[in-house]
């Protein structure tokens, strides 16, 4: 995740979040709904941009998740 880290901008797009996610843009939009992943809203378009460390920390907790529950290995965020 080191890499990652590094080779990340600081603000990543919807489209960006998404495949490094593997996840739908619904799902973004629902989390920044819920609190789960929020977004900064950006522009008279109210873009949203997602910041490189929240997506580190979620990918981190997802995978203490997983460590301390092996019947998670297989289960998408």
């Amino acid at each position: 995740m080191l890499s990652m880290e590094k080779d990340l901008p600081e603000y990543l797009t919807l489209m960006q979040v998404c495949e490094l996610l593997q996840v739908h843009p619904n799902t973004l939009r629902n989390w920044d709904k819920n609190g789960t992943l929020r977004a900064i809203r950006i522009g008279a378009g109210k873009l949203r941009r997602y910041k490189k460390e929240d997506i580190l920390a979620l990918l981190k907790e997802n995978d203490n998740e997983k460590a301390h529950n092996p019947k998670l290995e297989n289960v998408e965020s």
